[in-house]
């Protein structure tokens, strides 16, 4: 059997025997034209008449041939010829659609993921910022609470140190006579803060064990035994039970209240040097306070509204992202189905297709290229139909 090819008309004798495949792809040594050459069944008649017969045989070939086999053709009824036209050939060969598709993709790796990295890390962000609100107000808090502690105290190492010159002076003043003596009542009883004050007793009697109170703000007080108080106040009478035979003590008690209600109140108990004595300086909390909790309430306000804002901005990001992403998506699945689908037209002979692909990218470059194939097929089928 002789052949021709078809780049430089040179011709080629084979031996059909020697062929292992039904069909093999060889190049001529000529010019390098892929020449495939397919046997015969034994019916069909392969009659030299239909090829340009030259001189040259079967070892004009390049030997680096390779055997070749066609995919099988469907005998089924759904099969695909080449006279099926562009549009029936395009919907069979996208019979099966893309479980995962560019666009999915896209979706997926430049909006869902961005989307989850986003609302973890705001979540975490919103959790620490209030966290950091919270430890800040705390911390400005137990500080003005200390600051306070010590304001307390100090009012009471003071009025002590006051009391004491003053019995130190008076060696023969009685506890009877301290509240009728304007001069010692002002010394013994000072203010502390807003609504605090000093007042004195005296630390288990010797005879009798009684924490009697000699100096109080209310005169109803003055003359009793403090130790009644603590069944109504424990924590008052805690703090008052310890400040003896010259040790200091301190401490919280919630103080009741005219109308029945508690407030916070912070007492120090500190020694009369030389004397059976106690100076004691309390006051409400709330009053060094007040602007603590007013900054709280302000936090809390402002906390909230941050959250609000992030959250504001974060949803707008979300719908910018997921419309670009959308926009982009769609732009670049349909300029790539586009080119697939003039692929598949060209592909079965529809070489008037137009490409109209107008992008500076990759997409535009692959669109060039297959309109430079488009032309070289129809150069070729050009080619062969004139040689004819």
């Amino acid at each position: 059997m002789k052949i021709t090819c078809e780049g430089c008309n040179k011709t080629y004798n084979i031996d059909l025997e020697k062929m292992e495949y039904p069909q093999v792809k060889s190049k001529c040594k000529a010019c390098g034209e892929t020449i495939i050459i397919t046997k015969p069944s034994s019916d069909t008649d392969d009659s030299p008449s239909s090829f340009n017969m030259d001189e040259n045989d079967f070892s004009g070939l390049d030997t680096a041939s390779e055997a070749f086999e066609p995919p099988p053709i469907s005998s089924s009824s759904d099969e695909i010829n080449l006279g099926d036209t562009p549009s029936e050939f395009s919907a069979a060969r996208t019979n099966k659609q893309l479980r995962f598709g560019l666009r999915s993709r896209l979706f997926v790796f430049f909006f869902l993921i961005p989307i989850i990295l986003i609302a973890v890390e705001g979540y975490f962000y919103l959790r620490n910022f209030n966290d950091l609100s919270l430890n800040l107000i705390s911390q400005s808090t137990d500080a003005v609470k200390k600051l306070a502690e010590q304001i307390i105290a100090e009012k009471a190492h003071a009025v002590a140190g006051q009391v004491r010159l003053y019995l130190e002076s008076h060696p023969s003043m009685q506890p009877e006579q301290f509240y009728k003596d304007d001069y010692f009542k002002t010394l013994a009883m000072q203010q502390v803060g807003k609504t605090g004050y000093t007042a004195m007793h005296v630390a288990e009697d010797k005879d009798s064990g009684a924490y009697t109170n000699w100096i109080h703000s209310n005169p109803a007080v003055v003359g009793t035994d403090l130790r009644n108080l603590s069944s109504k106040l424990p924590k008052f009478w805690a703090i008052l039970s310890v400040g003896k035979n010259g040790k200091e003590s301190s401490g919280y008690y919630d103080w009741l209240e005219k109308d029945g209600s508690y407030r916070s109140k912070f007492m120090v108990c500190t020694p009369v040097i030389g004397t059976p004595y106690y100076v004691a300086a309390t006051t409400y909390m709330d009053e060094f306070t007040v602007e603590i909790d007013q900054m709280k309430t302000s936090a809390r306000l402002t906390s909230k509204q941050t959250q609000n804002n992030i959250i504001y901005i974060s949803l707008i990001i979300l719908i910018l992202i997921g419309s670009i992403t959308f926009w982009y998506g769609r732009s670049l699945t349909s300029k790539i189905k586009s080119l697939t689908d003039l692929t598949e037209r060209i592909s079965v002979g529809d070489l008037e297709a137009e490409i109209i692909i107008k992008s500076n990218d990759e997409i535009g470059d692959l669109g060039n290229a297959i309109s430079r194939m488009q032309d070289s097929i129809r150069i070729s089928i050009e080619r062969l139909r004139r040689r004819k």
